[in-house]
């Protein structure tokens, strides 16, 4: 018991307890609020954890020691004598201890009237006048936080759907966004393919030195490309227009005088005499 006093001093010397500018003790164990009327309780009936006076004490057998069941809960190993198994090695404290503590004065948190401490939950019960409009404050109260918590829960519920819906959404748009940007992206494939193919096409035409076959309004003619390449530099180079579409070149089918195919040049056939001269 020396230990335990000696340790329990230490921690209640610098307590609101003994403090002479404190007339009351308030705790909260297990939901109950207890309001003291002492100024100072026995330091006996103490606990050297919280600094309050115990509520459910329980005893440690080796050392003698006591605490609110409370507060040591989560321990296990006494936070006095350090000793390991601490709860296997606990019990109930004694009733003389308990009796102490039922006769500790406190005030009523309803009407204020003073009772002894074992006797308050009895006394609220039964006998407190303000009974009755405290349990419907409190029936309110739980009313207020039940609907509140059902409030945020439906909350909750509607932010998830509305965040879902614009997951949705933007993914949708994206997919779209991307679909289109592929369709151009092909668009753009063929174009260039076709460019490309045109150019192949036009490249391998001048560098052919087989005779072409043209159908210039109707005047038939066997010309040489060196005739249209031989001035290509100049403004106005006629095989350049053939090919810009200024003067359309259309391939039409082989005829029986020719085995390979005409093309038809709608222009003026004057435009060849240098060719025909």
């Amino acid at each position: 018991m020396g230990l335990k006093k000696l340790k329990q001093r230490k921690l209640i010397a610098n307590s609101s307890i003994t403090s002479s500018n404190t007339p009351l003790i308030k705790e909260e164990k297990e939901e109950v609020l207890f309001d003291y009327v002492e100024k100072e309780i026995d330091e006996d009936l103490i606990c050297s954890i919280c600094l309050h006076p115990f509520v459910d004490p329980i005893s440690h057998n080796s050392c003698g020691n006591t605490f609110c069941a409370k507060c040591i809960e989560n321990v296990t190993v006494c936070p006095l004598c350090n000793e390991g198994g601490f709860k296997k090695n606990c019990a109930a404290s004694a009733k003389t201890i308990r009796n102490m503590l039922d006769k500790l004065k406190v005030k009523c948190g309803m009407c204020k009237n003073i009772v002894l401490r074992g006797e308050l939950k009895d006394h609220q019960e039964k006998y407190c006048p303000l009974h009755e409009a405290y349990q419907q404050v409190e029936e309110f109260k739980s009313k207020l936080e039940r609907e509140h918590l059902e409030r945020m829960a439906a909350l909750q519920t509607e932010n998830e759907q509305l965040l879902t819906v614009s997951k949705d959404r933007l993914a949708s748009l994206e997919q779209q966004l991307i679909d289109q940007f592929r369709k151009k992206e092909e668009l753009l494939e063929t174009r260039m393919n076709e460019f490309e193919n045109q150019v192949l096409a036009r490249e391998k035409l001048e560098n052919s030195n087989k005779p072409i076959h043209l159908n210039v309004r109707g005047t038939i003619m066997t010309v040489s490309l060196g005739d249209f390449t031989s001035n290509q530099q100049e403004p106005d180079n006629l095989f350049k227009k053939m090919f810009n579409g200024e003067y359309p070149c259309y391939q039409t089918p082989a005829s029986k005088q020719f085995d390979d195919p005409i093309y038809f040049i709608d222009c003026n056939p004057l435009i060849f005499s240098h060719i025909l001269d």
